[in-house]
């Protein structure tokens, strides 16, 4: 409405204010329209906050367009304006009968109505008794919508109409809403659910409000609830959800402040604890009480994350109560940690000092030896130590003070003696002085013994790249001789200091291996040598973008001139409800997915709907812009290099205006009845007429649109496909049907572009059952053929159906089915598809999970005999859709990684992807494989490793996201062949995220941990903590077994865990993974399979910044390191196994945030770290990637 529609007066007198519980906006003034009775109204709301006289409103945004309404000023007109349906019910169940009653708005127009079914007849049936009653259908029509629409249609103006919904089922009688009673924090968010009784019987849709207001939050069409920022006057909160009838149902919720602070107490204030004692913990979490209590425990020691604890450093319950460790633990003090449950990151501690019993007795071994003068030492310890686990602390002396002993023990003789002098070595208790043991050591004269042999005591594998200095030690045999020896770097850089062994590792990017020398001083013919590896920080990251390549709803066509299938706009990963401006296009010629310029001036647009202008050979989109007139861009087939060139910016007369996210029925008619006089179409879908906009493609002006009923057209041309037949200038539209609906859901429709009308075509055959919104479809001119693939079935889901549409006789279409063999393609729709030769190419479209980014080829050789073969492409250049929780591993021998599965856009994937790395040229090469036999389901979690003496890939567990796996799957390196294995023995539980990795020398596959619910949102539930092996030692088959463990050492249980096998400690290693008391960690934990043993190694500089969960992360059994790439962020680390104690080190940093979810691979012959896949932030929303990130050690 314009200031013109008031007779000129001023529209800023038009106010409204939101006031009730349900916000309204209650529109009162002064001003009427000078017409009288409009039928179809529209009102356009442009928020903002003049005249300044008025209170700031804070409003924003694009001006908001209502629906048509009809305006009655005059209740005596004659002329039919409105049409109102009403029933007692809103709810029939099938086979059950309805009163539906109509009236004619204004009073004094005819009341004579027409009757029909929106959905088609199989939905049902209108008889006049009178009244008027609707009958269901006995049975569900095929693929039926939860609703059937029954309409009423003016006799008198059929463009004036109203509609009333059942919804089948009987009436709901109640509505239950969950959760209930929950506490909220300010600016979390919260998934509500509602249902309907009588359950089974009753409609389950639902609407939801917030009964309190916006004040209180706000919660969308599928129950998510996001609490305010701000507390409102009351916390509590009233979720509404309301039934189609009209009942409702009411939860509570209790918002609370956000934790800033949690202070933790123990019990009497106790700042000491015996060993084997217990203690009660306490947390407060602040602001008390206006914040969640729940907190989470767990243990620090020595700046280590120990979880709930363990054998050496005691353990702590859910409830806060700490048992203390049977031994005393170096050093001595423990940290109790409580956190919010609400917010993780608020915490709070407490330091306990543990206290060992004194000793009341202990022995010193050896309790008698000898040693030489300017010979070998010997090390003295103390056992026997009583009670076991007392204070071990003492100090030695030496009587007489002939030679030194240290503190830890070790005794070095003098340079020479004139005789054998005894030596009383005494141990005395640091805490209990009168407690003592003593050990006799005689000094022999010096022998002068010439040295034969350098022993380098053995010490730390590897060291970090610029770590701490390390001391070595070395003895000299005969046991006589002289100890003195000089060190020295014989190769690989560093220093050391040649009189005492002390080695400073140097500063390199790439791994080094140092060759340390210690020559006796006596003899210098004689030394030993030691080999140390030093774990570079890593080289400069290599990194190939990936790309967000699912899209629901691209436009796609065949391009002759270039031979490219090109695929423009589309809803993709990343871009959410709007759509993508990526452009890109299949080279048939050569077989390569090219990246093109991006459409339209940002990054994004609402909605972008393209054509092929064959005429002048370009392809023109038509982009969005919500409320705006649309923008129009234009490629040059003949010069792609030029990108796109804009014809009209926006606000072009005539341009169509296009709201919403879908793509609209957009087409080129090149068989204009006069050169130049060519059009591109666009329809936009109305509610009782259509608007039908045409560009003059010869000089690109927007002529004035054209109205179209909606009775004569189909009822959503937006969810129709378009294909036309060139031969003979033909155009046809296939998908919903019009007012007057066929007997089934689906129509065809022939179109006349000079008219603009649609006239449906005759149906026989084999006619698809139910609706095909949205199905992919295009032109086969060799067989002359219109090819109809997949499609939205509404709430029987999505077909993946291949379908012959025979359009040769005029007013007739006759369907045909077609055997499809080969690969499966997931069922979808709204994707792109377009015939060119014997090949038909299908990308992209959805599901109910999301958006598909892959690409299919139909060999359409035999479509004579009804048949086609599908296979899925990978040309070169094509990466994999983005995606999260894939497995992956490197193989060596081929040098190259398998990736499988992992949950994408369109849900769980059962690919299978090769990959391999030019290091030279900086890319990745992705070859989508087509293996033979029983492939894997869909899933993600799974855990894949390489049995390589068998040349196989092994497959364990995983999750679609409603099933648990615990199958083991093998593939063939060889002969590309997927196998169920069918192992004896009792598997383990079904699981994802395990950890798992192949012990070579025993041919076992090591399963450990792993999730055993298919919950994504809440990681900490149901965590296993067992170790599984399958055993090949007797077979290919395998035999599982569960190793005997020691209960008391076993740690939490976690998921996403990291597993490698310590070929130096022959120990089973288990890095990072999420736990319930310390959630996403970087610990590190042992198992010696021998003894059944669980230990913790310890990491000297445990204070690090991120753990290893969820992100990419690999073992690398050269220099037995973890390397982890923590998601979004750009740090990376290695935790380097060295000894005492392993360290983190802080390696390259990437120069843009890692991805979240990644596989982590490594190539032991390249020493190469690969970041694959994972949601990265991309348009600022975080989705699955196809990116490659390398660093290379070597």
């Amino acid at each position: 409405l314009t200031s013109t529609d008031f007779g000129g007066a001023d529209l800023t007198n038009l106010r409204a204010s939101p006031g009730g519980e349900d916000n309204l906006l209650l529109w009162n003034t002064s001003l009427a329209l000078a017409g009288v009775n409009d039928s179809a109204v529209r009102l356009r709301v442009t928020p903002t906050d003049l005249p300044a006289t008025f209170g700031a409103a804070a409003l924003s945004g694009a001006p908001y367009v209502s629906e048509t309404f009809p305006v009655i000023n005059n209740p005596s007109g004659p002329s039919p304006m409105q049409v109102v349906v009403t029933s007692s019910t809103a709810t029939v169940p099938f086979g059950g009968g309805v009163v539906v009653n109509a009236q004619v708005l204004p009073a004094t127009a005819s009341q004579s109505v027409s009757w029909s079914i929106v959905e088609g007849a199989g939905y049902g049936t209108l008889m006049f008794f009178p009244p008027q009653v609707y009958f269901a259908p006995g049975v569900p029509p095929t693929a039926y919508r939860p609703y059937v629409t029954v309409r009423a249609t003016s006799t008198v103006n059929s463009a004036v109409f109203g509609d009333y919904r059942f919804y089948w089922g009987n009436p709901p009688t109640s509505v239950s809403v969950g959760p209930s009673g929950q506490s909220v924090l300010l600016g979390d968010i919260l998934r509500m659910t509602a249902q309907a009784a009588p359950l089974g019987l009753a409609p389950q849709i639902v609407s939801w409000k917030v009964v309190e207001g916006p004040a209180s939050g706000s919660i969308d069409a599928e129950g998510l609830y996001r609490a305010p920022a701000a507390m409102p006057p009351s916390p509590v909160v009233t979720i509404r959800a309301t039934a189609v009838n009209g009942v409702v149902g009411n939860t509570t919720l209790t918002l609370a402040q956000r934790p800033n602070r949690v202070v933790v107490s123990a019990a009497g204030q106790a700042t000491t604890l015996a060993l084997d004692g217990t203690l009660q913990f306490s947390a407060q979490v602040n602001p008390f009480p206006d914040t969640p209590q729940a907190v989470r425990w767990r243990i620090l020691f020595d700046g280590e994350d120990r979880g709930a604890g363990d054998a050496a450093v005691g353990r702590i319950d859910a409830s806060g109560l700490y048992a203390a460790p049977h031994f005393l633990p170096r050093p001595v003090k423990v940290q109790i940690e409580a956190s919010s449950n609400a917010l993780p990151a608020i915490s709070g501690r407490y330091t306990l000092t543990l206290a060992a019993p004194l000793p009341t007795s202990l022995d010193v071994t050896p309790a008698t030896a000898t040693v030489i003068a300017g010979g070998k030492g010997r090390q003295f310890s103390i056992f026997n130590l009583l009670p076991d686990n007392a204070g071990a602390a003492v100090v030695w002396t030496r009587s007489p003070a002939l030679g030194t002993i240290d503190t830890e023990g070790r005794y070095t003789p003098p340079a020479g003696v004139a005789q054998q002098t005894v030596v009383v070595i005494t141990a005395t208790s640091a805490v209990a002085p009168g407690v003592n043991a003593t050990a006799t050591l005689t000094v022999m004269p010096a022998t002068a013994d010439i040295p034969v042999s350098v022993t380098i005591v053995a010490n730390t594998p590897a060291v970090p790249s610029g770590g701490s200095p390390v001391q070595f030690y070395a003895t000299v045999s005969p046991d006589g001789s002289p100890q003195a020896v000089s060190w020295s770097v014989i190769s690989g850089g560093g220093s050391i200091q040649a009189a005492t062994g002390l080695y400073t590792p140097p500063v390199t990017s790439l791994d080094a291996t140092v060759t340390l020398r210690a020559t006796s001083d006596a003899n210098g013919s004689v030394f030993d040598e030691y080999t140390l590896c030093i774990t570079g920080a890593g080289s400069p990251w290599a990194l190939v973008s990936g790309r967000a390549l699912g899209r629901d709803q691209p436009s796609g066509f065949h391009d002759a001139l270039n031979n490219y299938f090109w695929v423009i706009g589309g809803k993709s990963e990343a871009s959410g409800t709007r759509h993508d401006t990526g452009v890109f296009a299949y080279d048939l010629t050569t077989n390569r997915w090219l990246s093109l310029p991006p459409v339209g001036d940002g990054a994004m647009h609402n909605t972008i709907s393209a054509a092929l202008d064959s005429v002048n050979q370009r392809i023109l989109a038509v982009v969005g812009d919500e409320n705006a007139p649309a923008q129009l861009f234009a490629l040059d087939l003949n010069n792609l290099a030029g990108g796109w060139l804009a014809l009209s910016p926006g606000g072009i007369a005539n341009a169509p205006v296009l709201p919403g996210n879908f793509r609209y029925l957009t087409f080129f008619d090149p068989g204009a009845a006069a050169p130049g006089d060519e059009r591109l179409f666009v329809v936009k879908d109305g509610v009782s007429a259509h608007t039908v906009y045409r560009l003059n493609t010869s000089t690109d002006v927007w002529l004035t649109p054209l109205n179209l009923a909606v009775t004569a057209a189909p009822r959503e041309p937006s969810r129709c496909v378009h294909a036309y037949s060139a031969s003979d200038n033909r155009h046809f539209v296939i998908g919903e049907p019009g007012a007057v609906s066929p007997s089934s859901g689906l129509f065809v429709w022939q179109v006349n572009p000079g008219a603009f009308t649609f006239t449906p075509q005759a149906q026989s055959g084999a006619i698809p059952a139910g609706f095909l919104n949205g199905a992919q479809a295009a032109f086969d001119a060799a067989r002359n053929r219109v090819l109809v693939h997949g499609g939205s079935q509404e709430t029987a889901g999505f077909s993946s159906g291949f379908w012959s549409l025979n359009l040769t006789t005029p007013g007739q279409a006759v369907w045909s089915n077609v055997t499809i063999s080969g690969e499966s393609a997931p069922s979808r729709a709204f994707g792109a598809m377009a015939a060119t030769g014997n090949r038909a190419l299908l990308f992209g479209g959805r599901d109910e999970a999301g958006a598909f980014g892959d690409l299919w080829d139909f060999d359409l050789s035999n479509l004579g005999l009804a048949q086609v073969t599908r296979t899925g492409l990978s040309p070169l250049d094509f990466a994999p859709q983005g995606r999260r929780w894939a497995a992956g591993v490197w193989v060596a021998s081929v040098n190259r990684a398998f990736h499988f599965g992992g949950q994408t856009a369109s849900g769980a994937s059962n690919e299978l992807w090769e990959m391999s790395y030019d290091a030279l040229a900086g890319s990745v090469g992705w070859l989508r494989v087509t293996p033979a036999g029983q492939a894997p389901p869909r899933l993600f979690g799974g855990s894949l490793v390489l049995d390589a003496a068998r040349n196989r890939l092994l497959l364990f567990g995983g999750s679609d996201g409603s099933t648990l796996f615990a199958d083991v799957y093998a593939f063939d390196l060889a002969t590309r062949q997927w196998a169920l294995l069918a192992p004896l023995g009792t598997p383990p539980a079904a699981r994802w995220a395990a950890a798992a990795c192949f012990r070579e020398s025993a041919d076992q596959l090591i399963v450990y941990g792993g999730k055993q619910d298919t919950d994504v949102a809440d990681f900490g539930s149901n965590l296993a903590a067992d170790v599984h092996l399958l055993d090949f030692s007797s077979g290919p088959q395998g035999v599982w077994v569960q190793p005997a463990v020691v209960a008391p050492t076993v740690p939490d249980g976690r998921m996403g865990a990291t597993a490698g096998f310590d070929t130096l400690t022959q120990k089973l290693l288990v890095h990072g993974g999420y736990s319930r008391p310390s959630q996403g960690n970087g610990q590190l934990l042992a198992l010696d399979l021998g003894s059944g043993i669980w230990s913790v190694p310890g990491i000297s500089n445990a204070a690090h910044p991120a753990g290893a969960f969820d992100c990419a992360t690999a073992f690398m059994p050269d220099c037995a390191r973890f390397v982890s790439a923590p998601g979004l962020a750009g740090a990376t680390q290695a935790l380097v196994m060295g000894l005492p104690k392993a360290r983190w080190q802080n390696l390259t940093a990437a120069p843009s945030a890692h991805a979240r979810g990644a596989s982590g691979l490594f190539d032991p012959v390249n020493k190469r770290f690969f970041v694959v896949f994972g949601n990265q932030l991309q348009y600022g929303v975080e989705a699955g990637s196809s990116g490659v990130r390398v660093m290379a050690f070597k």
